[in-house]
């Protein structure tokens, strides 16, 4: 019978502040998907694991050197610790909200024999039917609420556990095209996002390229709306609106537009709470002129947006700037 089996990243030393958070293997005999780190240093885990997994219980502490990191193109070397989990154990869930693109937290713990339980957790339901500790839920809670990136680790009753955020990067759907979708596009490729343009038909006719049914977006995601006819944008926002994810949806134009735009939405059966949270006029007031600054500062209330905070100056704050 062919292996399958979940190789699954809990943390990491070195490797020049690689991002500590995410990395998963799913291993099909001799089929391989996902990554951890790079693709080179994947296939070098996912052989080391192969040797190893059968035989040893836990966490599995795996040594690159410099030499080998550089040529999996890392900065410097390192230490990763994985677990290895069969197929059957690994929770679905976590491929099912990976699709869905919601973010999520995992938790791996480890107990004194070496076992390992993995425990997914996108609601506080969740986290009650995961059955972990009070103080475990908590940390896993606060770290979705605050949608970072990190890893931390707790040792409690003996068990160790590994708790991480998984978040898709931020996708941006752009309707219309020009200049500005072209600015939005090369910003978010700047700040390792992805973006795609979805322009009207030239003729008008509205000939369905990218249908508005297939659009998913997660909270992270956005969707920015450049052209003025509505005819074309409107079903983009209807179904941006009724998949309620939480994403940004902001659009260009005159506070005229922006009244016509609500106007239609209320009279296709959404509610004023539905549409409240439009950002439109779209970016935040920074006095933007030029096509540059105009992207830059609806790339800036997308990411206020994401943060889930209220706009306000760092010299305002007190405590670490980048938390």
């Amino acid at each position: 019978m062919e292996q399958s089996w979940i190789v699954r990243l809990v943390d990491l030393k070195g490797f020049g502040g690689a991002d500590r958070s995410e990395g998963i293997l799913r291993v099909e005999g001799s089929n391989l998907s996902g990554q951890i780190l790079s693709p080179g240093l994947s296939e070098r885990i996912a052989q080391r694991v192969s040797t190893l997994h059968s035989s040893t219980n836990g966490i599995i502490e795996l040594e690159f050197n410099d030499a080998e990191a550089v040529n999996a193109g890392m900065a410097c070397g390192g230490v990763a610790h994985v677990t290895v989990f069969d197929r059957g154990r690994f929770p679905g869930e976590y491929f099912e909200l990976e699709r869905q693109r919601t973010p999520f937290v995992v938790v791996t713990s480890l107990d004194p024999s070496g076992g390992t339980e993995c425990y997914v957790i996108d609601s506080i339901s969740s986290a009650l039917k995961a059955d972990l500790p009070q103080e475990i839920m908590d940390k896993a809670e606060a770290i979705r609420l605050a949608m970072r990136k990190n890893t931390i680790s707790v040792r409690l009753h003996e068990i160790s556990y590994y708790l991480s955020l998984v978040a898709p990067t931020t996708h941006m759907v752009v309707l219309g095209g020009g200049v500005l979708a072209k600015a939005l596009s090369e910003m978010a490729v700047l700040l390792g996002w992805s973006a795609e343009v979805v322009e009207e038909s030239a003729d008008k006719s509205h000939e369905i390229t990218f249908d508005p049914e297939s659009l998913l977006l997660g909270p992270l995601d956005a969707l920015v709306v450049l052209s003025h006819d509505h005819d074309f944008t409107t079903p983009y926002i209807t179904s941006a609106l009724k998949s309620h994810s939480g994403a940004y949806i902001g659009s260009l134009g005159s506070r005229h537009t922006q009244t016509e735009r609500r106007k239609r939405l209320l009279e296709l059966g959404f509610v004023e709470k539905d549409v409240e949270g439009l950002y439109g006029p779209i970016g935040l007031d920074a006095a933007a002129q030029s096509v540059g600054e105009t992207a830059l500062v609806i790339c800036a209330e997308l990411q206020v947006h994401k943060s889930r905070r209220p706009l306000r100056h760092l010299r305002d704050t007190s405590g670490p700037i980048n938390a």
